[in-house]
């Protein structure tokens, strides 16, 4: 989303479609993954401090995650 794109300093066209894999460093990239399992396994919504160098030389720091599941549970 736009917000999205804002926050990591990129506009949308360069990370739409695109994974965490693609856009970042590896080793912020396994972070992001590894929250993002940690939040389905929870099943509730988690926030995480995750940090990123921008393009811009900033960094964030906040994130909140939660699972979305269709009416199945999945």
């Amino acid at each position: 989303n736009h917000y999205g794109a804002q926050i990591i300093g990129r506009p949308p066209g360069e990370i739409i479609g695109h994974t965490v894999r693609d856009l970042f460093p590896e080793a912020e990239a396994a972070q992001f993954e590894e929250n993002d399992r940690q939040t389905l396994e929870s099943g509730h919504s988690v926030e995480f401090e995750e940090s990123s160098e921008r393009p811009d030389g900033m960094r964030f720091f906040h994130s909140s995650k939660f699972p979305l599941r269709d009416p199945d549970g999945h």
